[in-house]
């Protein structure tokens, strides 16, 4: 006896393997006129930006700023350089994948005076793309009329990872900080981390609302150095998504610079972010397999079969926070 099964289709995207690159960029650059020549580089630091992955090849730079000082001016000099970068991703292990979605992080940055007026830096940024594949899977979830036969299911409830979608971003602000004390005359250095705090479908638009800690280090116009830390709430629409309300936004990359706006005699920070954000959508469904019938009449003979879900729940994300002392002050 031929008994007709009875299935429902799963749809959901599976996680490949990632691949990992390491790139190595160098160049020696020259200083602009603006600045006074170096003498003695105290740090340098960088900031990686990714542009974009097409054509199996990744783009992007790493502006890298080098805090130094001079005979020429008194007290701690900043210079922001961009290295820009392109990767070959020619691998066999995302080919097939319906997306491709990258992150990154900096394993060194480092800063040389070849002359006064000119600098060899060197960076390593260390690359990571994974790729997500469109799979559909069939459970048993019943059989044709037979009088003769005793079913037993099991009801699971299932979260489904059913789309990813990687975009860019870019959020343009000001600040108007009251608790500068002394005015700044230079921005040395800075750090902005941004986090998604929450997001909302609008339509076929999904708003993304997030907050960008922003860490600065400034001079002031008698050489002394200062810290100033705040938090910038910002929010960007990003289009042609038509998602649930249970989609997950999270921060991939980003790219944050600050400025000094100077008018009527006050200061004013203008931030720009550039951010790479990645949206998951997940589907939460109900299913009874099939775990086992046998008929009360005839012999029967089951074969089982094991399915796996990968990707079924949404990830944690953890934020690190690395502290450092500049000249006895603390730098976030």
């Amino acid at each position: 006896m031929e008994l007709e099964l009875q299935y429902t289709e799963l749809s959901c995207c599976e996680a490949g393997e990632s691949v990992t690159l390491t790139q190595e960029e160098a160049l020696e650059a020259a200083i602009p006129e603006y600045c006074p020549e170096v003498t003695r580089i105290v740090d340098a630091v960088g900031q990686l930006c990714l542009r974009e992955y097409t054509s199996r090849q990744i783009s992007g730079s790493v502006l890298v700023t080098v805090l130094y000082t001079s005979e020429e001016s008194p007290g701690l000099r900043s210079l922001t350089l961009p290295v820009p970068f392109l990767t070959q991703a020619d691998d066999k292990r995302l080919t097939g994948c319906d997306t491709v979605c990258m992150a990154g992080r900096l394993l060194l940055t480092e800063a040389r005076a070849v002359t006064g007026r000119k600098l060899y830096l060197r960076v390593m940024p260390e690359l990571t793309l994974t790729g997500y594949t469109c799979r559909r899977h069939r459970i048993c979830t019943g059989v044709g009329e037979e009088p003769t036969l005793r079913l037993h299911r099991q009801e699971q409830s299932l979260t489904l990872l059913t789309s990813v979608t990687q975009r860019q971003s870019s959020v343009t602000q000001e600040l108007q900080p009251q608790d500068w004390g002394e005015p700044p005359e230079e921005l040395l250095a800075q750090r902005i981390c941004p986090r998604i705090t929450g997001s909302q479908p609008v339509g076929s638009r999904l708003l993304a609302k997030g907050e960008a800690r922003i860490c600065l280090l400034y001079r002031t116009q008698d050489g002394s150095l200062h810290t100033w830390e705040d938090t910038l709430p910002f929010s960007c629409l990003l289009d042609g998504l038509t998602v649930p309300e249970e989609a997950q936004v999270t921060v991939t990359g980003s790219c944050g610079t600050a400025r000094l706006i100077r008018s009527d005699g006050a200061a004013a920070i203008g931030v720009e972010l550039t951010l790479s954000l990645l949206v998951r959508t997940y589907e939460t469904v109900t299913v009874a397999p099939v775990t086992d019938l046998y008929s009360t009449r005839w012999d029967t003979a089951l074969q089982r079969q094991s399915l796996t879900l990968t990707e079924t729940w949404p990830p944690e994300t953890v934020q690190p926070e690395v502290h450092q002392e500049l000249e006895s002050r603390p730098f976030l």
